[in-house]
Formats: structure tokens, C-alpha cells, sequence
């Protein structure tokens, strides 16, 4: 197919033939879009004190016992994929944690008060009182050195026996006589299965937590 052009002027007309199949056509093309480089503080770390192994935690998580003060530029680390155990602040990616931050500058005041004097015969007496709060921690937040392994070994064996072993009483006996009532009707295997996995989730995590509070107690 071809398409013809007129064009109009002081001389006489010219018509060009333009065949439309010599026209390339327009191609979309759409850049890439560029992958966000991971951070570096989402790797994860090993920390050792006192020959006593804990995390692995993420360098979001060490920041946070950074300001804390749970671990220090001295604290060993190391990578959880391998590696040798070293200071924290000798990490590349944990170094910039213990850089010194830059403090806003206090403004003082443009007049202060002026100092009480006492009059002849008298004694001024400044009195402090400091009362220092008492600290308590909650039984919950020590946690327990409980092993998932056997919480998950023991309900496969009795059902309830691993609510019983991380402490959860109550829980482990109504799981026994749900556990039989349902095996009446053939659906027993529901709360054994439930009780498997409640018992070694929560085992895991009075581990966890106990690790923290041991961690805590002896930095502190």
C-alpha cells in the first residue's frame, strides 16, 4: 500500500509516493529495574561472653544492646556462616555502632538564680533526698533452660507431658482429656499433633528468653 503526499507551492505540484512498509516501527523498550542492595547490619552474628555462645541476632538487634550497653566494642563476634571470633568494633559492618555521636549543644540559661545566703546567726541547709526505685523482674522475663527436643519427645510419647515439662499445668491436663474424648471419634490425632508443636514452640522460647536474661545479668 502506498500513501501519496501533495505539497502546494509557487511551482508546480510535486506528488511523492512514500510506501508505508519502509516506516520501522516504534519499539517499547523498558529498563531494567534495579535490585536494592541488601543492609549491611541484616547479616547475622554469633556473640560469645564469658565461653557462654548466644543468637544469632541480626546487626539491627546488636544495635539495640549497643545503646543498651548489653555489648560493648570489646564483645566477641563473629559471622554465622563462619568465621574466626573477634571484637566487635574490628567488624566491618559492626564498627560503625561505637562511632561516636554527635550531641546537640546545651543552651544555657541567660540568667540564673541567685545563690540564698543566710542572714547573721543563721546556716542554710540543703537537703537531698535519694531514693533509688528497687528492681524487679518479672519471673516470666527469665525464661527457662528448657530443651524443645524434649518437650517435642515427650508429648510424642504422653500427651501433655511437654505442657507439663515447660511448666504449662493446666494446659497439659486439658489436652489429655481432650485427647481422649476426640479418639472417640477417630480425631485424637488433632490435639496430639497440637501438642507436639505448642510444646516445642514454647520451649524454644523460654530458652530464648533465658538466654537474654543470662546475657543481661552478666553484662550487667
Amino acid at each position: 500500500m502506498r500513501r501519496k503526499f501533495i505539497f502546494l507551492a509557487a511551482a508546480p505540484i510535486l506528488e511523492i509516493n512514500v510506501p508505508t512498509d519502509t516506516v520501522p516501527a516504534k519499539v517499547n523498550q523498558t529498563a531494567p529495574a534495579l535490585a536494592t542492595p541488601p543492609h549491611p547490619l541484616d547479616a547475622l552474628w554469633l556473640v560469645r561472653i564469658d565461653d557462654s555462645e548466644y543468637g544469632p541476632y541480626t546487626g539491627h538487634d546488636i544495635e539495640k544492646y549497643v545503646e543498651d550497653g548489653r555489648i560493648d566494642a570489646h564483645s566477641e563476634v563473629r559471622r554465622e556462616n563462619g568465621g574466626q571470633w573477634i571484637e566487635a568494633i574490628a567488624d566491618a559492618a559492626l564498627s560503625r555502632l561505637f562511632k561516636p555521636k554527635l550531641r546537640a549543644p546545651q543552651c544555657r540559661a541567660e540568667s540564673s538564680p541567685p545563690p540564698v545566703k543566710a542572714s547573721g546567726g543563721s546556716t542554710v541547709v540543703q537537703v537531698t533526698n535519694m531514693v533509688q526505685q528497687p528492681s524487679y523482674i518479672h519471673p516470666s522475663a527469665m525464661g527457662a533452660d528448657k530443651s524443645p527436643g524434649v518437650a517435642l519427645l515427650l508429648s510424642l510419647i504422653f500427651v501433655g507431658a511437654g505442657q507439663l515439662y515447660n511448666g504449662d499445668v493446666g494446659k497439659g491436663i486439658l489436652m489429655f482429656f481432650m485427647c481422649v474424648f476426640l479418639w472417640m471419634v477417630l480425631l485424637g490425632w488433632i490435639i496430639n499433633l497440637w501438642s507436639m508443636i505448642d510444646a516445642y514452640s514454647k520451649a524454644k522460647t523460654l530458652k530464648q528468653q533465658h538466654q537474654m536474661f543470662m546475657l543481661n545479668a552478666r553484662i550487667g
